[in-house]
């Protein structure tokens, strides 16, 4: 998600941005583990459109893509817990890029 944009139609090739260049351009996105542990329950996951985001992060991440990793992350870590019997906010982070990695997720 650099800001570049490629527009390919019959006959016509543009390139451009889609934002403003800025001094660093992000290429993904990242929602830490946090934004799906509600922090006054134990045993609860939040994912989809329910996440704790800031509003200018809500809006990334309320984008079909983002909501279906979120759900990934978040059914993953949930078998963590149950695994290890540990309650939800205590799922190590480390732990939880591991076995998203080890199943197929890209993780940067």
């Amino acid at each position: 998600m650099d800001g570049t944009q490629e527009v390919i139609r019959e006959g016509v090739s543009e390139h451009g941005r889609w934002r403003e260049e800025t001094g660093t351009n992000p290429t993904y996105y990242q929602f830490p583990y946090r934004c799906l542990v509600p922090p006054e329950f134990q045993n609860v996951l939040l994912c989809g459109r329910m996440i704790d985001a800031e509003p200018g992060a809500f809006g990334a991440a309320r984008v079909m893509v983002n909501l279906n990793q979120l759900g990934e992350a978040a059914g993953v870590a949930a078998y963590l817990s149950l695994a290890s019997g540990l309650a939800a906010p205590s799922v190590p982070s480390e732990e939880l890029r591991s076995a998203l990695a080890k199943g197929g997720s890209i993780i940067l």
